[in-house]
């Protein structure tokens, strides 16, 4: 089945990030519930950087469309993503892991004069959980 693509933008801080969505069902090659505690152990040394970061959420495939997202893990039926947005000051990032093994890395200088950065990791080979806690890290190096 062709998946169809649809688009969701979001307003983070003062940049938009477009977020594409797929539709169907996209194979687990990650597990989402260790991927979230790689975020849970890094929160109290990112707070002592001085870095931001949001409650971790979850986007639901199981509860119909568009799908919910929620910051209750408990009330996800059929979790296919997780995501959280980081800031310090000006600086602002957003990180989001689908089940298939692939991140969205968005990172702002918070600088008027720079453009988003932002790439794709792991879509052509699927990020294992330690590979995701080192694309997190090398995120939060780009904070001041």
């Amino acid at each position: 089945m062709p998946f169809a693509l649809d688009y969701e933008a979001r307003r983070i801080g003062t940049f938009a990030v477009f977020q594409s969505a797929r539709m169907g069902v996209v194979e687990s090659k990650i597990d989402i519930d260790r991927a979230a505690d790689e975020i849970e152990c890094r929160r109290a040394v990112l707070a002592e950087k001085g870095v931001e970061v949001s409650p971790t959420t979850w986007r639901d495939q199981g509860r119909g469309w568009p799908p919910p997202i929620t910051e209750d893990r408990s009330s996800v039926v059929d979790p296919d993503s997780i995501g959280i947005q980081l800031r310090k000051g000006e600086q602002e990032a957003e990180l989001v892991l689908y089940r298939g093994g692939w991140a969205d890395v968005e990172f702002w200088s918070g600088a008027i004069s720079d453009d988003v950065h932002s790439e794709t990791v792991g879509y052509e080979d699927p990020l294992s959980v330690d590979q995701f806690g080192e694309v997190l890290d090398r995120l939060v190096d780009r904070f001041d």
